[in-house]
């Protein structure tokens, strides 16, 4: 039967025989405790994320009434500023300091300093920065959905201008 965010299924079973009971959490929410008639069998712990919990019955002798909940999942954020010699080079703003929900929608803004960038913004080793929004200033919005835990390194590299210079008015002197 579907239940909140999961599904704790309504079997048939021969007497006698053998089966595996499994509880499914939805996408996004985890089995936070399991109850077997009037037991509890399953209590997630602090860091338990399970999709999945599965009871194995060696002989099913009777009618057996499970009972599931589910709870949302919660990630943790982090962000730098790398290489870390380069760390005081941006500032990050918006990276909450608790676990968040899974699904929720967070936006990062990285200011980097005078005659610095961000290079790369690597999101779980991936570069996403053609998916931030770069302003006039180098600074980076980057917003994402939080759907699993998630590490953000902004990598910074300093700014390399190109001087060039023009004779104007004659052939007088050397550049």
């Amino acid at each position: 039967a579907m239940t909140t965010n999961g599904t704790v299924p309504t079997v048939d079973v021969d007497c006698g025989e053998p089966y595996d009971y499994v509880i499914t959490a939805d996408e996004g929410y985890h089995v936070s405790q399991v109850i077997l008639g009037t037991h509890v069998i399953y209590t997630a712990g602090m860091n338990d994320q399970l999709s999945e919990y599965t009871y194995h019955f060696d002989q099913v002798l009777s009618d057996t009434p499970f009972k599931a909940m589910f709870a949302i999942n919660r990630y943790r954020v982090t962000a730098a500023v790398k290489p870390s010699n380069n760390a005081n080079k941006a500032t990050i703003t918006g990276v909450p300091t608790l676990p968040v929900n899974h699904g929720t929608t967070r936006t990062i803004t990285i200011t980097p300093v005078d005659c610095w960038h961000i290079a790369q913004l690597l999101v779980n080793g991936e570069d996403k920065l053609a998916d931030a929004t770069v302003d006039a200033n180098n600074v980076v919005t980057y917003t994402f959905d939080v759907v699993d835990t998630t590490n953000i390194e902004a990598m910074v590299e300093r700014l390399v201008y190109d001087l060039s210079w023009e004779v104007v008015g004659g052939e007088n002197g050397v550049i």
